[in-house]
């Protein structure tokens, strides 16, 4: 690329971005030379942009800002996660003491479920121990090590056996089949879902309509390890076992 003028400090930045955001090279040596200006500028317009917010710093250069895994899927099918998770809450009675599975559908419920006064929680997703942060419900945080889905996986599984009780248990998924079962992307996940199965009486799948099309890597378990579903009402679910309860939730 040829070089270009130094011009205005802010026309610089904002020439910068534009190609950072293009997916160009943003590395200090290349866009120096491109600007005709030290280095040193180049470091300090970057440090700019970065505590604008509007790229990340890394060695050598910055990138184009991304988003989070969990925090951008948070955003999305709002409406139907909002309106499962007030369906989950009109299952669970008082007094229970419910685990809860990560994600985003499942953090929806937490932010239901937190409004209450009646339960006990269990879970080893950050952000949904973190909805009852102010709650009257008391909730568990189980330990492991931290993952980009800010679960915590890898602790002591056979602890979790041996000393958890749980009434309900609310999981998400990543794919729902009635042939192909329940699955999931991380392997380590789902080690600490199937102890948390083990140590329950009800287990009631959250999911979202886009679930029931899509298979993952890891099984968890057969189609009827869930008692009940509780879905939208765009949700497929033609090979969903008899014997498994299903809730349309609507808002």
């Amino acid at each position: 690329m040829h070089s270009q003028a130094t011009g205005s400090r802010e026309q610089r930045q904002a020439e910068i971005l534009r190609r950072i955001v293009a997916g160009e090279t943003a590395d200090v040596g290349t866009l120096a030379s491109q600007f005709e200006v030290a280095e040193m500028t180049i470091r300090r317009d970057l440090a700019a942009l970065a505590a604008a917010g509007k790229v990340d710093r890394i060695h050598g250069g910055a990138r184009a800002v991304r988003a989070p895994v969990f925090e951008r899927r948070a955003g999305e099918r709002e409406t139907e996660k909002r309106a499962i998770a007030d369906a989950v809450s009109l299952r669970i009675p008082g007094g229970q003491t419910v685990g809860i599975d990560i994600g985003t559908t499942c953090l929806a419920v937490a932010e239901v479920l937190a409004q209450r006064d009646d339960l006990v929680i269990v879970t080893y997703s950050i952000p949904v121990a973190s909805a009852f942060r102010s709650s009257a419900c008391r909730a568990i945080l189980l330990g492991g090590v931290l993952t980009e889905e800010l679960s915590l996986v890898n602790g002591n599984i056979l602890d979790i056996r041996q000393n958890v009780h749980l009434d309900t248990l609310v999981l998400g998924c990543a794919g729902y089949s009635g042939t192909q079962g329940i699955s999931y992307f991380d392997p380590a996940e789902v080690e600490v879902r199937r102890a948390l199965v083990q140590a329950t009486d009800e287990v009631v799948l959250a999911a979202d309509y886009t679930k029931f099309a899509a298979r993952a890597a890891f099984t968890l378990g057969p189609a009827d390890l869930v008692s009940h579903i509780v879905t939208d009402t765009r949700a497929i679910l033609d090979d969903v076992p008899s014997a498994v309860g299903v809730t349309r939730a609507t808002r």
